[in-house]
């Protein structure tokens, strides 16, 4: 309990290493994230990628219960029509390619361009759904960890240190 005459009190080690901890944590949990996405979007659609990206929507709440945490019906309805919407994408046949004048009907390798389209295609998803599944294992972390240390500075600690991560990772 303060007086409005007392000092402001020493910051707590303890405390302080928690802090760093957490924002270390989340900073590479969001690092990570950005950085399986952008590899992702190298090998898919842009489409299916934004499509794809969405799918922490439905992490999240299958992860919360996963943990324990009740999750309500109307949020367990909005995630099934978000995994409707995110099969009907994944389940066209539309292959990756960076190149839309490509004419896939032009020659006799097509069923070998297809299948590598296609792999390419797989590979692009995969990594995008891996970054969906880091992204809402970084929400349920950070929901964890601002039941105890201030969010600001835990957000602001994490943005700084992910931001120092990526650029590293940018000049390797």
């Amino acid at each position: 309990h303060r007086t409005s005459g007392s000092r402001r009190q020493a910051p707590d080690p303890h405390h302080t290493k928690k802090l760093l901890a957490a924002s270390a944590e989340l900073a590479g949990l969001h690092a990570l994230t950005v950085g399986l996405q952008s590899c992702g979007v190298d090998h898919s659609s842009a489409t299916r990628a934004s499509f794809l990206a969405t799918t922490s929507t439905v992490i999240v709440p299958l992860l919360a219960t996963a943990t324990g945490t009740a999750v309500s019906r109307k949020t367990w309805a909005c995630a099934f029509l978000c995994v409707l919407g995110t099969a009907l994408i994944v389940l066209s046949k539309e292959p990756a390619t960076n190149n839309p004048s490509h004419d896939y009907a032009s020659s006799d390798t097509d069923s070998i361009n297809d299948t590598d389209a296609a792999d390419d295609t797989r590979l692009g998803d995969g990594l995008i759904l891996l970054g969906a599944v880091t992204w809402g294992v970084f929400l349920l972390r950070i929901s964890t960890h601002a039941r105890t240390l201030p969010v600001r500075t835990l957000k602001f600690i994490s943005i700084i240190a992910c931001a120092i991560r990526l650029m590293t990772s940018c000049l390797v």
